[in-house]
């Protein structure tokens, strides 16, 4: 019988009863449904045609097809796939696939297919860019991007449900972002890392599984990442579950995640010896008796030097949570 963790229930109950505000924020007046179908027959045969015609808070429904094109959306709009295993919306490896400028968008219901390849280091693309507030993407597939989802300078995002496979960098990356939400999303076949946060605070990373099946990939990565929480996330299968790097990552709460199989559960890099991050019932791997040591290092001030260091899971847990591992694509 796996673990069901009753802290985890309070933990929910406090974030959307925080989160509140945002939802009802992001709840869009229809004016009007726009229909858009590929076969014709409906009001637009282009899903950016309908787009660039509508008002604000109008909803745009798609019916199953393959759109070739790349999605710019600059209004608060709703936007529906019929299906999203048959509402493909393919760039066919150029640009990003949707970019999202307007706040209060809704995407659902879509296949999110082959943003183009890497610039890197000048520019990654993306099957979802995301730069604008209190947006709700949510059952999603996003299949074969240089990046998944890219949020930038966002906050007050939800981010949910979605499927995102065969990411040539990061699953989802947060650069700039605070106050958002990160939960029950599927994160498969990644190079880089399954969720990024560089230099983005107070977000909540919850209930995700996250699997690159390889020894090249990191689950997750907090970069200069303050005050996030990580929790009920199924870590399996990376070269790093986890890591916390260049130094400033700290107050980080690190609770009840399955960490399995991965090639080295997690490290950290640290500018002094107390980051204050705290981890905390975590499983490791099997079950422990004793505290789990998370070994990593420490700057020594005003030096080259780095000193091994340790953090302590005083906690952890005698078996795995039971969290829901989606069905990957393919």
């Amino acid at each position: 019988m796996k673990k069901q963790p009753q802290i985890f229930g309070v933990i929910l109950i406090f974030l959307f009863s925080s989160i509140l505000p945002i939802i009802s924020s992001v709840s869009i007046p229809s004016n009007n449904i726009i229909y858009v179908d590929d076969d014709g027959g409906a009001d637009y045969t282009r899903i950016q045609d309908a787009i660039d015609n509508a008002s604000e808070g109008d909803i745009i429904f798609v019916y199953n097809g393959i759109y070739y094109e790349n999605i710019i959306v600059n209004k608060t709009l709703e936007l529906i796939g019929e299906n999203k295993i048959s509402t493909i919306i393919d760039a066919e490896n150029n640009g990003d696939v949707i970019s999202i400028y307007a706040n209060e968008v809704h995407l659902t219901g879509f296949t999110i297919l082959n943003s183009g390849k890497s610039d890197y280091p000048f520019y990654e693309y993306q099957g979802i860019f995301i730069d604008s507030n209190y947006n709700i993407v949510r059952d999603n597939i996003i299949y074969n991007s240089e990046e998944g989802i890219y949020l930038n300078s966002s906050y007050g995002d939800i981010i949910t449900e979605n499927v995102i496979e065969k990411s040539n960098s990061h699953g989802i990356k947060l650069y700039r972002s605070n106050f958002n939400i990160i939960t029950n999303n599927a994160i498969y076949n990644f190079n880089n890392s399954g969720i990024t946060l560089v230099i983005a605070d107070e977000n909540w990373i919850l209930n995700n599984a996250i699997k690159t099946g390889s020894s090249y990939g990191t689950g997750i990565v907090l970069s200069v990442a303050k005050n996030n929480s990580i929790t009920n996330n199924a870590i399996i299968e990376n070269r790093y579950g986890i890591e916390l790097n260049h130094g400033e990552s700290k107050f980080n709460n690190i609770t009840m995640n399955n960490f399995l199989d991965n090639d080295r559960s997690a490290k950290f890099y640290a500018l002094s010896p107390d980051s204050n991050n705290i981890w905390d019932g975590n499983y490791w791997d099997y079950a422990r008796i004793l505290p789990k040591f998370i070994f990593g290092s420490y700057h020594l001030d005003n030096s080259r030097i780095w000193l091994n260091w340790f953090n302590i899971d005083w906690n952890p847990a005698s078996e795995p949570y039971d969290i829901h591992i989606p069905e990957v694509m393919s």
